[in-house]
């Protein structure tokens, strides 16, 4: 029997990973059992106090082919988690295929859950998820402390999923039973993943099986371990060309509206970095220029409101549209007074902006003069 591995991928090339909610500062990082008969064990004080939104698997044309093989063809899979920030695995299965049985609500759901400290009746918080899981909302706190004393965004949605990998064992005969191999897989990947990680935190906690079989690594394993401690949680680089972007959205609002909403909310968790770092300075000399910049001041917006932007950025963007308006005035002429089609669309978005300025300014007034 030989398992074949797919690549190691960033998780977060094969889902959104989104979680809503403010952080709750004040967990105690202790679990209970829920009540005295139960077996089930949540996080005290509702953990981390957020959500998530059920990770769905991005549509087929736009995974990578060796994943869009899988799961369309694969019937039981063994994947492999693990990180490039911190020296975790966790090795499951599942016997239907990715879109059913891993991603939506299926097992990833409950592991992020786990990861992230957040409470929800269906997930369990089982012991071997415990330890990662308080040292990244020990991080998460310092992040958000740095985040509220140097930027003017609040931070709704964590970013700290990004150094989250994951690799899928399959096998091409016609009949075979994953979990009779998920033993075999964890005890090969554990200690691969110790030779770099002497503090390696294993997730796993129950018996597995370990029928004989010879694994086929995937192809970027070294790669991975040598990459560990390469992503920096304090400032992940989130590069993403906004024209490109832009072109993008607006083509999946057109063509598939549910795939424009998750795709909204990824741009949305980096915002903050996108628009600081390009953004700002692309979209103000577009309309220096006089380009044309409905498509990318939507997206700016939509993707603004989704982050939960604080008023500074509102200042801004409203700032920009003027720019572009007044240029619009200046170069109509040239259209023989045909110019008007170009405002007209900014002109809506310019009062929408305006409004949730109005609505945000008051929201974050309230929102600090509580907290002193």
């Amino acid at each position: 029997m030989e398992i074949l591995f797919t690549i190691f991928y960033p998780l977060e090339r094969l889902t959104p990973i989104i979680v809503e909610g403010a952080l709750n500062l004040n967990w105690n990082k202790h679990y209970s059992s829920n009540g005295a008969s139960s077996s089930r064990v949540y996080p005290d004080d509702l953990g981390s106090g957020q959500t998530l939104l059920a990770p769905k698997l991005l549509p087929q044309e736009v995974l990578p082919p060796e994943i869009q093989e899988i799961n369309q063809a694969a019937h039981g899979l063994i994947y492999v988690l693990t990180s490039i920030s911190y020296p975790i695995l966790y090795v499951g299965i599942s016997k239907k295929n990715l879109s059913e049985g891993f991603f939506g609500e299926g097992r990833i759901s409950h592991h992020l859950r786990k990861l992230f400290a957040i409470h929800h009746v269906s997930t369990s918080h089982t012991q071997g998820w415990k330890q990662p899981a308080i040292k990244r909302y020990e991080d998460r706190v310092a992040i958000e402390g740095q985040n509220n004393a140097s930027i003017p965004f609040s931070i709704d949605m964590s970013c700290v999923g990004s150094d989250l990998q994951i690799a899928f064992g399959y096998c091409n005969a016609e009949h075979w039973n994953c979990e009779d191999y998920e033993g075999t897989v964890f005890d090969y990947f554990e200690s691969r993943l110790k030779l770099a990680h002497s503090d390696l935190m294993v997730m796993n906690t129950k018996k597995m099986n370990r029928s004989k079989a010879h694994i086929s690594q995937p192809g970027n394993l070294d790669a991975v371990l040598s990459e560990f401690g390469s992503l920096d949680l304090f400032n992940i680089d989130h590069s993403l060309n906004l024209k490109t972007a832009a072109k993008h959205y607006a083509e999946l609002k057109t063509e598939d509206p549910d795939s424009s909403l998750y795709y909204i909310a990824t741009v949305s968790r980096v915002f903050k970095t996108l628009w600081e770092d390009s953004w700002k300075n692309c979209l103000y000399e577009m309309a220096q220029d006089w380009k044309v910049i409905d498509e990318y001041a939507e997206l700016v917006f939509d993707a603004a409101v989704y982050s939960a932007a604080k008023p500074k950025f509102y200042k801004e963007f409203i700032g920009i549209l003027d720019v572009y308006i007044k240029t619009t005035h200046i170069y109509m002429n040239d259209f023989d007074d045909k110019g008007e089609w170009k405002l007209e669309r900014i002109n809506q978005l310019l009062e929408i902006s305006r409004n949730a300025f109005s609505k945000c300014s008051a929201t974050y007034a309230f929102n600090t003069s509580n907290a002193k």
